[in-house]
């Protein structure tokens, strides 16, 4: 339901809700659906290393929903039906509950199965600045390799800003952790 938010913030909204990553590029909606574009991990944009490299920060959490649950109510039947999906990695222990209407166990799937992915990637989160490099960005795929054997890996651009000022041109990227890229 779209309620006191405009179109692209809903269209955004349910993207997100159910895997696909939603952006405006040249007056065109693009709209993705994120495994798919996590899966596409040999296809860089670029591997950033810290010799271009002006700021890093980086944040490792394991303080997140490991598990999501999605009950909905099967028309036919009446009954309540419940769809799990688990992430494979450490977390505190409690689970997500969000309520959300959904008309058919494939859609109960995708949501968990969305949840499941967004969970994994704030695992490692962060916010890279580099010299500017035209060649990242939003939902884009790079790489991070010399900051060590934790953080060298493939990311996902959450966001991308371009500056241009007296300093000269830069590029700040919010990542994600890619879980589906093997290290």
């Amino acid at each position: 339901t779209q309620y006191k938010e405009r179109g692209l913030e809903f269209l955004k909204r349910l993207c997100h809700r159910f895997g696909y990553t939603c952006k405006v590029n040249d007056r065109t909606i693009v709209v993705q659906e994120l495994n798919t574009l996590l899966q596409n991990y040999n296809n860089l944009a670029y591997v950033i290393t810290p010799e271009i490299t002006l700021n890093f920060e980086a944040e490792v959490s394991s303080l997140y929903a490991g598990e999501t649950v999605v009950s909905y109510l099967d028309p036919d039947g009446k009954e309540v039906t419940f769809s799990d999906r688990y992430t494979h990695v450490k977390n505190s222990g409690a689970a997500q509950k969000e309520t959300v209407r959904v008309e058919n166990p494939q859609q109960a799937r995708k949501l968990t199965s969305a949840q499941k992915t967004r969970n994994e990637m704030k695992e490692l989160t962060g916010r890279v600045t580099t010299v500017g490099l035209p060649m990242l960005y939003a939902s884009c795929l790079f790489g991070l390799d010399g900051f060590g054997k934790y953080y060298d890996g493939v990311y996902y651009a959450a966001s991308v800003e371009h500056t241009i000022d007296r300093n000269g041109y830069t590029t700040t990227v919010e990542f994600r952790k890619n879980p589906e890229a093997k290290k």
